[in-house]
């Protein structure tokens, strides 16, 4: 990690600390924000602000499980002893 991107490095997680002081350690303020200058020059530091992640959730596969899911749900439940035809 380079120096410059450890400049946006919370001392903690950000839930934890006041929102005043979040933007203090990241250098920016709630009334200006960043200029477009300085969101350029981070975005070149840090990259794009997206999630790194897989292919993603298949329909498909969302599907199979509540449908596994539901009939796990019925198939557990004994069947009641007084019921008529």
């Amino acid at each position: 990690m380079t120096d410059e991107r450890k400049t946006f490095i919370l001392d903690q997680p950000a839930y934890r600390i006041e929102p005043h002081e979040v933007a203090r350690q990241l250098g920016t303020n709630f009334e200006k924000g960043l200029s477009k200058q300085e969101a350029k020059r981070r975005h070149g530091v840090v990259g794009d602000n997206a999630l790194e992640g897989g292919e993603g959730v298949s329909i498909w596969r969302v599907l199979v499980r509540q449908v596994a899911n539901a009939l796990t749900l019925v198939s557990s439940c004994p069947p009641k002893s007084d019921a008529t035809f």
